[in-house]
């Protein structure tokens, strides 16, 4: 219990100041709330939205969402207002508040009607897409996206190219807007295309003839000399353990102790051993040296040189 203790402590310290800090937030966006509220009442709404959605951002509540939800239609950011709907009936769905969560879903249908939407269009691979700053996911190229009404700027940029850039502005509710991104100019002196590289030769003649048998005699011949060193050792280590099984029987009255028998056993084994590695080992050299006398000479003659670059293969050399 004694090494608890010390937990204890610090949850007993530490717990009114984290309540005080909990507190001093909610009384911070209380404030902020009714400051809003105010300000929606003497019609200053852009003001009033910022103070709305400061204190939804320190203690989400639904009531906050709903009223900014409320300040950003009463503004013409109807998409704003639509996507604080749908966040506020999540909230309160959550909480078990089945008739707000209704009321803002109903709201947000028919927000929904009036939405603005803009598509951005661009097929060119490797351009980077914003509006007024922000970059533009390339999954989102393509879709209809609900946006408030007002002015926005498209902007293109890749390198080496022009930078593109297109103002636009939406006035009207259900109006919808298409921003087709043209195919980006080159920047002024700098080439269409990259310098075509230069072939690079590769040696494909070089290493011919006879040299690959030659390499696999040797490598026959090393495993047949293995074999041998193997094979004498497993004779030698044969012979051993016979002897002394031999001794075991000699000195045993009626018969061979036990050990003399697994000895005898092992002497068998060996033995067997012993003669394949020397059969191995015989043969690798056999086989090493007809390899080796059999391997074509070289033939003397320059390497193909072959040069590889996008759209052609340049060969040379003498054949």
């Amino acid at each position: 219990m004694s090494r608890f203790w010390p937990f204890l402590v610090a949850g007993t310290l530490f717990a009114p100041v984290a309540w005080a800090e909990g507190a001093s937030d909610k009384a911070a966006a209380d404030a902020l709330f009714a400051e809003g509220r105010k300000l929606m009442e003497s019609g200053s709404y852009a003001a009033a939205c910022e103070k709305l959605r400061a204190s939804q951002r320190i203690d989400p509540a639904v009531g906050t969402a709903l009223s900014l939800a409320d300040c950003f239609e009463k503004s013409g950011r109807t998409a704003s207002a639509w996507a604080e709907l749908r966040d506020a009936a999540a909230q309160a769905q959550a909480a078990g508040l089945a008739d707000r969560a209704e009321l803002a879903r109903r709201r947000a249908a028919v927000l929904e009607e009036r939405l603005c939407r803009l598509t951005i269009k661009s097929s060119a691979v490797g351009v980077q897409v914003t509006r007024d700053g922000k970059p533009v996911d390339r999954a989102a190229l393509g879709v209809a996206l609900p946006v408030d009404g007002g002015r926005y700027t498209i902007q293109a940029t890749a390198p080496g190219k022009k930078t593109w850039s297109q103002t636009i502005e939406i006035k009207a509710d259900r109006e919808s807007v298409t921003v087709e991104v043209p195919m980006l100019a080159d920047e002024p002196g700098k080439p269409a295309a990259e310098e075509e590289p230069k072939p690079r030769p590769v040696s494909i003649g070089a290493g011919r003839g006879g040299n690959g048998q030659r390499a696999l005699a040797v490598g026959v011949a090393v495993v047949g000399v293995a074999g041998l060193a193997v094979g004498t050792y497993s004779g030698l280590h044969a012979a051993s353990l016979w002897s002394d099984a031999k001794a075991g029987c000699q000195s045993y009255p009626n018969g061979c102790t036990p050990e003399s028998i697994r000895l005898s056993q092992d002497a068998v084994a060996a033995g067997n051993l012993s003669t394949i590695c020397f059969a191995v080992g015989i043969a690798g050299l056999a086989g090493g040296a007809a390899l080796w006398l059999t391997a074509p000479q070289a033939p003397k003659r320059s390497p193909v040189a072959v040069g590889i670059s996008p759209g052609r293969v340049v060969v040379g050399g003498t054949f």
